[in-house]
């Protein structure tokens, strides 16, 4: 099958589960307290951090066709969304500077990868960018009305700038993913990190609980 079939359906109990943990339910329903949000705010700027600064090294080298800073980066929106809710001295700050236990594993993960089997990172990227295509307008206004938002701020996170439709960048990204020549142990090797990659995510969102 192709990779990006591979992904949906190898992935697709993980991606259940993930939707099932009690945060994440609160969070649709509206129920949103203002310090975790606070807290998912500040562990997504780290994970995007790593990842990207990841991305920027391997993805010019090992997937060319898939890297695509300007449309989906999200490090400088995240620097906007942390300076909203921490205040300007953000990065001084030892909660904004460290990490909780479950981020710190993702990080460490990604790193791993990074550094024994870079085409894998490709795997996080994609578990990653396009959740945040698919659910970030829903969740965004969810955020806004529950925690009494105005406009975009402390929600630049949510926000593709260069991306006019996220339906057909995904499309792209899909068929991007299928034009990759690779072999079935390499397409299994990515499957079995997006799985990773979302038991990860849960993790985070448990520990928020």
């Amino acid at each position: 099958s192709s990779l990006s079939e591979a992904l949906k359906s190898g992935t697709a109990e993980s991606h259940t589960a993930a939707e099932n943990v009690h945060f994440v339910k609160n969070f649709i329903r509206g129920i949103i307290d203002r310090e975790l949000y606070v807290e998912l705010v500040t562990g997504l700027y780290h994970t995007y951090v790593t990842l990207e600064k990841l991305l920027d090294i391997h993805g010019p080298t090992h997937f060319p066709t898939l890297y695509f800073p300007k449309e989906l980066s999200r490090t400088e929106a995240l620097r906007e969304d942390m300076e909203f809710w921490h205040g300007n001295d953000w990065e001084k700050k030892p909660e904004c500077r460290t990490p909780t236990p479950a981020v710190q594993d993702y990080l460490d993960r990604m790193e791993e990868v990074g550094r024994i089997d870079p085409l894998l990172l490709l795997s996080h990227a994609y578990t990653r960018y396009l959740g945040d295509l698919s659910g970030g307008k829903v969740l965004s206004r969810i955020a806004r009305r529950a925690l009494n938002l105005s406009g975009y701020d402390g929600l630049q996170f949510y926000q593709f700038e260069s991306i006019t439709s996220a339906k057909l960048f995904k499309d792209q990204y899909r068929a991007a993913l299928d034009d990759l020549t690779l072999q079935p142990d390499q397409i299994g090797r990515l499957v079995a990190e997006a799985n990773v990659a979302f038991a990860l995510n849960m993790r985070v969102f448990e520990e928020l609980d």
